[in-house]
């Protein structure tokens, strides 16, 4: 590590930085990197998230010297990483749950299933027809209602079910399907029926849904509707669904799209009852196969890892049970990691920087002359208004009720239910009370951050607070990595800070309420701006595939936000600080943020991801997350003396422009 941090061998000094910024910055890392075979990518988020998993490993490992049943964590665990158990158990585990399917004789039966799957299950896999969960009212935020969002198909968006690109992909769905189906017991032929049955069900699914760009709008979105209403409408029995959920007194629900839920209720009442128990049981199998034998385990990872990821290998045994386990005892994991990895001087540093970003964001808000004063004043409300959350909450959850429970006797499967309905028991808890603002949305030691539009708060878990993103001050030199820490953590604060400003943000008030605080000629000012990155990021491709500027203009908007709000807070900082930062023998001080920020998103990715991103993930690809943004944004250009004629110089006019 050089004295700012910055490591020269990364760079690839034969690239001008005004041709490609991020190759310029991470040319040198991306020729010396591979993807590993246990991944579908690579980057800085990766290699800390390795990191960090190396780390809590050896803490897992701590717990098995305890005496058994000490240890919530080490029971789970320990069922997970017996391996020759699970492969002796073979089906045993889901015996129960594959007959209750079969015995399904009614719609309202095949609710409550639904229900059940929806609560034991892992990832997308666990989300048939919906994904319910409990969220503020987002028109009486200090409410909470179960919101229900449009899910139920089993590849990962809708795009893979009609364009006509995807239809190797589809074939191969189908016999993965079948496959499945096989292992759990069906004869070929059977499952070979039953499988193309599921795949036409959720094609219909498909055609259902919305595009993802099409569900950002907030006021869309929300459509609050009584339980009786809704089960008029969708000729559904809500009843008995949500009280297998654990719902008993739901109050109204908000669901994201109510046509959706007329036509899937058709499509459900005019389906037979043998194909959704089929549909049911595809859903079932691959949230369970991660707990069961090798042949479960090794087909799901061929088709949902290798073929629509392109990852080669399986992660080693104790990661993938680690992290199975982390996902329902999040807490015992983020107090069990924090105590261990995250030094109370790290919050402070950053709660520091924090401060200058937010001075820097209410600068920025008073300076503009696009928007009325009227809405000025109320933008800066709603910023000085915003809670910040850092590290870890204040107080975790209690899995007491588990002790005695979760044993190294019970099976994997069994144990991982008991645990998962305990968390959800305590999640589906919350529906029609009050709403817990202390509660966090993601656990310690994830690398990631989020912005809450209905708590207008933002959240920075601990694991994040590393390098690359953030450099722990030292007592000799507290400003040390000050250039860093800006352009790095910096621009990922002012980041969460701007989604609160962004296209759907900024439809959120000071108190987290849908309400239109803008005044028209302000609002449309903004949407002419924010136009400038759709059409931005439109012209981009990769992977063969082309950017989605309108369903990435909330991440574009809050990534310029970032880099935009970072400097000037930086800039501030440089005016109280400056004389103590050290100096590099190569890069200015602004230099070093803009090399800083650029470091965050080296990354490498299997064309068949970015692919599956460039349809449902509102985020941009790392590399136009640099020069994208960059282009806009003229203390870069300035910095690096970018000129007319190169790829990243961009004009004026065309420049976007909000803060």
């Amino acid at each position: 590590m050089t004295r700012s941090a910055i490591e020269l061998s990364n760079m690839d000094f034969s690239v001008q930085p005004g041709e490609s910024f991020f190759h310029y910055v991470n040319g040198g890392w991306l020729s010396q990197n591979e993807i590993p075979g246990e991944r579908a990518s690579w980057g800085a988020s990766s290699e800390l998230d390795k990191s960090n998993n190396e780390n809590l490993k050896v803490l897992f490992e701590e717990l098995l010297k305890d005496e058994p049943g000490s240890s919530l964590l080490a029971e789970l665990y320990v069922s997970g990483m017996d391996e020759a158990q699970v492969e002796e158990n073979g089906l045993k585990p889901i015996k129960d749950s594959l007959d209750r399917i079969e015995a399904c004789s009614s719609l309202e039966e095949f609710s409550e299933l639904v229900a059940e799957i929806q609560i034991v299950g892992v990832g997308y896999s666990a989300r048939p027809l919906w994904f319910p969960f409990p969220q503020p009212d987002s028109k009486k935020s200090t409410w909470n209602v179960l919101a229900i969002y449009q899910s139920g198909l089993g590849l990962p968006s809708r795009e893979f079910y009609l364009e006509e690109s995807k239809k190797d992909v589809c074939q191969k769905y189908r016999q993965h399907i079948k496959n499945m189906f096989i292992l759990s017991g069906q004869a070929e032929e059977t499952a070979e029926l039953n499988a193309n049955a599921v795949f036409e069900f959720e094609k219909k699914v498909a055609e259902l849904s919305s595009k993802p760009e099409d569900l950002r709008d907030s006021q869309k979105t929300y459509n609050k509707i009584s339980v009786e209403k809704l089960t008029e409408l969708s000729s559904f029995p809500w009843g008995s669904y949500l009280k297998a959920l654990g719902v008993e007194d739901a109050g109204d629900l908000i669901v994201d799209s109510l046509e959706f839920h007329e036509n899937l209720g058709a499509l459900l009442n005019q389906t037979e009852l043998s194909v959704l128990k089929s549909y049911l049981l595809n859903f079932f199998l691959a949230s369970a196969a991660p707990f069961l034998n090798k042949a479960l385990v090794d087909e799901h990872f061929d088709f949902r890892s290798k073929t629509l990821n392109g990852i080669a290998e399986q992660k080693p045994r104790w990661e993938s049970v680690m992290s199975n386990v982390s996902s329902v005892l999040e807490d015992l994991v983020s107090e069990m990691y924090v105590t261990k990895f995250f030094p109370p001087e790290a919050k402070e540093s950053a709660l520091e920087l924090i401060q200058f970003i937010i001075k820097a964001f209410e600068i920025k808000i008073k300076e503009l002359k696009w928007m009325k004063e009227e809405t000025k004043q109320k933008a800066l409300l709603k910023l000085s208004k915003f809670t910040v959350k850092v590290g870890y909450p204040d107080t975790w959850m209690d899995y007491s009720p588990l002790n005695g429970k979760v044993s190294r006797s019970n099976s994997y499967f069994e144990n991982f239910q008991i645990a998962s309905k305990y968390k959800y028991k305590t999640v589906f808890e919350r529906v029609n009370k009050p709403v817990d603002k202390s509660i966090w949305f993601m656990p310690a030691y994830i690398i990631n951050a989020y912005y809450m539009p209905t708590n207008n708060e933002i959240v920075f878990p601990a694991a994040i607070l590393q390098p690359p993103f953030f450099y722990p001050p030292t007592k000799e030199e507290p400003y040390r990595f000050a250039p860093m820490n800006f352009g790095g953590i910096g621009s990922v604060i002012a980041h969460e800070l701007s989604h609160g400003y962004d296209d759907q943000g900024r439809q959120y008030d000071q108190e987290g309420n849908l309400a239109d605080w803008w005044l028209p000629e302000d609002a449309e000012e903004f949407g002419l701006r924010a136009e400038k990155i759709i059409n931005q990021f439109d012209e981009f491709e990769i992977a063969g595939g082309k950017v989605n500027g309108k369903l990435t203009q909330g991440e574009n908007i809050a990534d310029l936000g970032g880099i935009v709000l970072s400097y000037t807070g930086y800039q501030e900082f440089l005016k109280q600080h400056g004389d103590k930062v050290p100096i590099h023998p190569k890069f200015t001080l602004n230099q070093q943020f803009f090399i800083a920020h650029a470091q965050i998103w080296r990354i490498k990715m299997k064309d068949s991801l970015m692919q599956q991103r460039l349809l449902n993930d509102p985020h941009s690809p790392g590399v136009f997350r640099v020069n994208g943004i960059l282009a806009n944004v003229p203390e870069f250009h300035e910095a690096f003396n970018i000129k007319e004629g190169e790829r990243l110089f961009r004009p004026e006019e065309l420049r976007a422009k909000i803060w």
